[in-house]
């Protein structure tokens, strides 16, 4: 049935198709950049088995403007029959989990996580939680709610 707009329905129609190929593509460039952190991650610090951060926008930030941001990076490190610790271990040098060196190279990766904020929103969208699997290599972008 036609309605007198057809033509901004067709246009909302084709503006959702065309976000969708964006998303694709963006996810499709992180691809080979998530595969290089793979490899990195199994020979520097193998004690790593995961990471992930969590992206949003809050509805309600205090009177200030609310708009996307990305939290911080977190890293699971791998203690056998304990299974996964993600960010429990409050200073993993300190508890020996992993060398100063590995650490820096942590910090190196988690800072050019967050310097892809505006990608990682075009790749995963708002309100995710990105885990990558540094064992299998998987990639998981699960709903996430931040709370405010």
């Amino acid at each position: 049935m036609a309605t007198k707009f057809d033509k901004l329905s067709k246009l909302c129609e084709e503006i959702s198709e065309l976000e969708s190929r964006v998303r694709d593509a963006a996810r499709d460039e992180f691809k080979p950049a998530l595969k290089e952190t793979v490899a990195v991650l199994r020979e520097f610090v193998p004690q790593v088995v995961g990471l992930r951060w969590h992206q949003f926008t809050p509805s309600f930030n205090d009177g200030e403007p609310c708009t996307f941001c990305m939290g911080e990076v977190e890293f699971a490190y791998d203690f056998g029959e304990e299974g996964l610790d993600y960010g429990e271990c409050y200073d993993p040098v300190a508890d020996g989990v992993i060398t100063k060196e590995q650490n820096e190279i942590l910090d190196d990766l988690a800072e050019m996580i967050c310097g892809l904020e505006t990608a990682s929103e075009l790749a995963f969208g708002d309100d995710a939680e990105i885990t990558l699997d540094i064992i299998t290599g998987e990639l998981t972008i699960s709903e996430y709610d931040c709370g405010y």
